[in-house]
């Protein structure tokens, strides 16, 4: 038997399992649109609010000192951080339908292995009405 026919067989299989795999999935339905998060009748209630929140900062620890012993134990004192309101912005109703979505995949090849490698995926997202990326 070659040496060759083995590799030969098992990229056929890979390639076959592959070509199963897209297909099952086109006629699952998986493909279809996305279906949202929400009602859209949720988004535009919520959309109209503006959200608060309570934010509380810890206080500093006070530098430790030795007492001396008493002979009534006394309850340690604790005071609380004043609370602070941070307005928080309302959400788009529909964020992403202005923005262009750009998938980048970073590939490179070592020079001991002869295919390339995919690594890294980054995705951009291009919002053209707010001038931002």
């Amino acid at each position: 038997m070659n040496s060759a026919q083995p590799h030969l067989f098992w990229h056929r299989t890979i390639a076959i399992l592959l070509l199963l795999a897209l297909l099952t999935g086109k006629l699952s339905g998986c493909s279809g649109p996305t279906a949202s998060a929400a009602p859209v009748e949720n988004v535009v209630e919520t959309s109209a609010q503006v959200s608060t929140q309570a934010v509380t900062q810890p206080l500093a620890a006070a530098p430790a000192q030795r007492a001396a012993p008493t002979a009534t134990p006394m309850a340690p004192a604790s005071t609380t951080a004043p609370a602070v309101e941070v307005a928080m912005a309302a959400p788009d109703d529909k964020p992403l339908l202005g923005t262009t979505n750009i998938l980048l995949l970073g590939s490179d090849r070592r020079p001991e292995m002869p295919n390339w490698r995919t690594d890294v995926m980054m995705i951009v997202a291009v919002d053209r009405a707010n001038n931002r990326v």
